[in-house]
């Protein structure tokens, strides 16, 4: 039998990666809320149609698949649409450069850990099979033994043994 130790170390390496570049989003965040209000794009669009709050809540509750799904993809489209009004009140390239790598480690990361997790219910799923052949085996010498234990009792009872 073989024990997925190793998988779930991994696995929580993983996840600490996935985690710390979700919280290093927040402050991100802040700085294109912060240039909204300063070009007054907020009447425009909110924060909220942006994608920014909803990535925000995603973070703190370490949503990964919400995070991946619509919101990073969602606050890059609107970053490259409102890019020139951004840009005027200082958004730079390095931060968009931030969404975009995060929105690639992350959905990197949780294609590993769903790896990760097939691989594990595949050595589950063998191991299984080990402990069903080993109790089969079990079974079967627990079944010569009981018939050789009655017999042995049925010739002492009538004296003739075998």
């Amino acid at each position: 039998m073989v024990e997925p130790k190793s998988e779930t170390v991994q696995l929580k390496i993983i996840t600490g990666a996935v985690y710390t570049a979700m919280d290093g989003l927040i402050e991100p965040i802040n700085r294109v809320s912060g240039y909204m209000t300063l070009g007054k794009l907020n009447k425009t669009i909110s924060e909220a149609d942006f994608g920014l709050t909803q990535l925000r809540k995603s973070i703190k509750g370490h949503d990964g698949e919400n995070v991946i799904k619509c919101l990073l993809h969602t606050v890059n489209l609107n970053l490259m649409k409102f890019k020139t009004e951004l840009e005027a009140q200082g958004l730079s390239a390095e931060l968009v450069t931030k969404f975009s790598a995060a929105a690639t480690l992350i959905t990197d990361g949780k294609q590993k850990q769903y790896e990760i997790v097939s691989n594990r219910k595949i050595t589950v799923q063998s191991n299984l099979g080990v402990c069903n052949d080993l109790y089969d085996q079990i079974s079967e010498i627990f079944s010569i033994g009981k018939n050789t234990l009655q017999n042995y009792r049925c010739s002492k009872i009538t004296g003739i043994y075998f």
